[in-house]
């Protein structure tokens, strides 16, 4: 078992470090080979400390890019709370507190022949897998819940930011993701097809996406967003700390009523992480087959994320979520409704079927 918290590395950095381990796993280095390895590297990393190996290393903001300038500085505040304001979502999961954290991940695994006919029909469509998910995701809550139509559905996912860094590090162990919002209407017109309205929605979230990555505001988006973010999580964690301490104080209430916001809600955080064997080398790993990866993420209480991604010629969709945090039934109907979508509108005939991933295992062995 392989255990990562987040703030030391993102999905890409988790699944390069698991492929290195498994290449130690699988070569033909004996036991003293490896001790003599793990010393060596001890003594190269730990034996002398140096000055370097006392300070932290430098954090993703201090190594992108940053606007200079009082007016640009000002032009990116400005340019951060308008693109806010375009984020409106008000779609949720509703939430129950039945008990403490109790985290369920179940499976849909694509076998190689359906995940490869899938692929291509997105790809004679125009859009990519990942624009895909988010239409289905669309779709399956439309079926799953008709409530408050007038008003879209918000989803959010992360962009690679390693392409904008500056020199790599010695090491690949570091987060390197900014944050986007793909914004869909929540209705399911009755005057169209719903192929048509599916595909439409995919090319939708495509166009949200491409803007997303390719935004010349992109930086200056993430640096405010890194000092909103931070400045929020001080709060949090002294809030934190007073309760433990039994000192805290509600806050006054504001003065005055504050101008009405339109809500910015997100129903689910879709995380897509391509295709995985261009990161594993299954080629190098000897007698050793892999066959299914599965993460385990360890959700906050109430919280929920889709993941979906290509492993060994198979399409792969989870769904971590809090059971305890969340109304099991509204998630299961909506994991129903996403496995029933994927077979009308990708599979053309074939059928796709939910499989839990210890299932897959027990199968293999």
């Amino acid at each position: 078992m392989m255990y990562n918290t987040h703030f030391l590395g993102d999905g890409l950095a988790v699944h390069r470090l698991a492929s290195e381990f498994i290449g130690l796993l699988s070569s033909s280095s004996t036991n003293c080979d490896l001790l003599s390895l793990l010393s060596l590297e001890w003594q190269t990393r730990c034996g002398e400390l140096r000055e370097k190996d006392l300070s932290l290393p430098a954090s993703l903001e201090e190594r992108l890019p940053v606007v200079t300038g009082r007016f640009r500085q000002a032009v990116s505040r400005v340019d951060f709370r308008r693109s806010q304001d375009k984020h409106i979502g008000s779609h949720t999961f509703p939430r129950r507190s039945l008990g403490p954290r109790r985290i369920a991940t179940p499976v849909i695994i694509v076998e190689p022949k359906a995940s490869r006919a899938i692929l291509e029909r997105c790809k004679s469509k125009g859009v990519t897998i990942s624009s895909t998910m988010f239409a289905l995701c669309n779709v399956a809550w439309a079926k799953t819940c008709n409530q408050k139509p007038e008003m879209p559905m918000m989803m959010y996912s992360a962009v690679n930011l390693r392409p904008y860094m500056g020199p790599e590090t010695d090491s690949f162990m570091h987060i390197a993701i900014g944050y986007f919002n793909v914004v869909l209407p929540s209705f399911l017109p009755r005057s169209a097809k719903l192929d048509a309205i599916f595909w439409h929605r995919a090319r939708a979230a495509q166009k949200q996406i491409v803007k997303a990555a390719n935004n010349p505001m992109m930086m200056p988006r993430f640096h405010e967003m890194a000092r909103l973010r931070g400045s929020q999580a001080r709060a949090w964690a002294k809030e934190d700390d007073e309760k433990a301490a039994g000192t805290w104080v509600p806050p006054p209430p504001p003065p005055k009523k504050p101008v009405e916001q339109p809500p910015s809600s997100a129903l689910i955080g879709h995380s897509f992480l391509g295709n995985l064997d261009s990161i594993y080398d299954h080629s190098s790993y000897g007698d050793l087959r892999l066959h299914t990866a599965v993460g385990g993420p360890r959700q906050r209480s109430g919280g929920m994320l889709l993941f979906s991604y290509t492993f060994a010629g198979k399409l792969l969709i989870s769904l971590g979520y809090d059971e305890n945090g969340l109304d099991r039934v509204v998630v299961q109907r909506f994991w129903n409704n996403l496995l029933a979508s994927m077979n009308e509108l990708l599979q053309e005939g074939s059928v796709v079927v939910e499989r839990r991933a210890e299932d897959a295992l027990r199968a293999r062995l």
